[in-house]
């Protein structure tokens, strides 16, 4: 089936505009259920021959694509106040144009021309220097993200509100909205206590900080001119700074090389563990209600 707008070119504003639900829908149906890895798809380029936008769709329930878009819009608001030369080399795509359907939501924004760190790692002709690199530019990006102003009214989740998206809970979601810290931090310790009260607690950071806690390496992605794009916010947003610091003892090569870079506080670590065994192993309403 010929794709439209695939026959002229047009600027990657006019394509997203231009695009009906009904077009969207079809090419989603179009689409595979899973990559090579496995993996669920989530989203692809368009048109297919020249690309000049990625359209990146889900649920709301089952994906909460609706929160990660407006929390990837925040992300670009506000690397785009930042001063050019503090935010020189980072980057975030640009959403032309957020789609809601239903209970669906398609992000139709900026095509990046590039490799993700994932892609530049199966190259075994690469440098120590060029890694360094990349993990430079990549703990840049995460410090400029730390950096952002949370909005005085955040509660813990993503921008505008919602479910948590962490590697902490149970299927990397919490099972609740928390209206606060304090709310969080008391739902975690009623886990961590449910069999024993003896068990480590957390105590939280009051101030809230914009965390982007998926450190998969295909999430970062390297132009030719070296500029970096943090391109996946499912499992970003306003959250105390442990919640950054357990995110960086994950099982990953960004995790690994960054970890002691951030200053982070490690005293809540030992009990998030705990916590997160608990999460892994028991039902979901666990520690609740709080």
């Amino acid at each position: 089936m010929a794709q439209p707008h695939e026959s002229i070119y047009q600027s990657p504003y006019d394509v997203a505009e231009n695009l009906t639900e009904a077009e969207v829908t079809a090419m989603i149906e179009q689409q595979p259920m899973g990559d090579d890895r496995g993996w669920r798809v989530t989203g692809f380029a368009y048109p297919t021959d020249n690309p000049v936008v990625y359209i990146k769709y889900g649920h709301n329930r089952s994906s909460l694509r609706d929160s990660e878009a407006r929390t990837h819009q925040f992300a670009y608001d506000s690397l785009q106040r930042l001063p050019q030369q503090d935010r020189q080399g980072v980057r975030i795509p640009k959403i032309y144009r957020i789609i809601q359907a239903g209970n669906w939501t398609y992000i139709v924004m900026e095509y990046i021309r590039g490799k993700t760190l994932a892609k530049l790692m199966e190259d075994r002709e690469t440098s120590k220097e060029t890694y360094q690199y990349y993990y430079d530019s990549i703990e840049r990006a995460l410090k400029l993200l730390l950096s952002f102003p949370v909005p005085k009214d955040a509660a813990p989740g993503p921008y505008g509100g919602g479910i948590i998206q962490h590697p902490l809970f149970k299927d990397y979601r919490a099972a609740i909205q928390y209206d606060s810290v304090d709310m969080l931090e008391q739902h975690l310790n009623n886990v961590s206590t449910v069999i024993s009260k003896d068990a480590l607690t957390v105590s939280l950071e009051r101030d809230l900080h914009f965390v982007f806690a998926d450190l998969y390496e295909g999430n970062f992605m390297f132009t030719d001119n070296g500029d970096v794009y943090v391109i996946d916010f499912e499992q970003a947003g306003f959250l105390p700074l442990s919640f950054m610091t357990y995110a960086m003892i994950q099982m990953r090569a960004v995790a690994g090389m960054l970890h002691d870079k951030l200053d982070l506080p490690q005293e809540n670590i030992p009990a998030m563990r705990h916590i997160c065994s608990l999460f892994v192993m028991s039902w979901t309403k666990i520690g609740l209600p709080v």
